[in-house]
């Protein structure tokens, strides 16, 4: 059996995308809230193997706003790398601020994959998400790929991009993304 935790670790984001969910963009998860959660995951799965008398695979993904700009993030990942024989982990992110420290930690989480948006080609995907985006999240495509992470990419339909689907599914191929999904449409309020 498999359970997945989705914890928004902050609503602080570098980008104003116009699909975005967040009213509050300056909010952090305090870091013993963090650990408080944990606790009481690590008790849920030990529940859940003695209820249902299997192994229960643990999936932690963390998100926000963009995760890496909590203001403790070393510390979280210290925190997953501690735990990170109980579980799988996954980020999901905008990918600008992937770099040399964060790849080694990532790398030694074994993580089990970095979650990048992509919402159209170049022009569509800066004009949702703001101007420069777009190159920056191939980037981010391509270092994740040279390092051995498995790379998902998350594409977020709206009025303004829902004909872009088969655009990103391009990129992703020619980027040997592992993974490209879409759970939701967002309406965007005046497009």
């Amino acid at each position: 059996m498999n359970i997945i935790l989705q914890l928004h670790i902050t609503g602080n984001c570098n980008l104003r995308c116009k699909h975005c969910y967040i009213e509050e963009h300056s909010c952090d998860m305090p870091y013993s809230s963090i650990k408080r959660v944990l606790r009481q995951y690590d008790v849920l799965v030990k529940q859940l193997e003695k209820h249902c008398q299997e192994k229960v695979v643990a999936h932690l993904h963390f998100t926000g706003g963009e995760p890496l700009l909590h203001p403790q993030i070393k510390k979280i990942l210290k925190l997953f790398y501690r735990k990170r024989n109980k579980y799988r982990y996954a980020i999901m992110s905008n990918g600008s601020f992937l770099d040399d420290y964060i790849i080694k930690q990532l790398k030694k989480l074994n993580i089990k994959a970095y979650q990048l948006s992509l919402d159209g080609d170049e022009e569509t995907h800066d004009s949702i998400r703001g101007k420069g985006n777009f190159k920056q999240v191939v980037l981010a495509m391509d270092l994740l790929k040279e390092n051995g992470i498995r790379t998902r990419v998350s594409f977020t339909a709206n009025k303004m991009n829902y004909t872009q689907f088969p655009a990103v599914a391009e990129i992703c191929s020619k980027h040997n993304v592992d993974s490209l999904w879409s759970d939701r449409f967002i309406p965007v309020k005046g497009a």
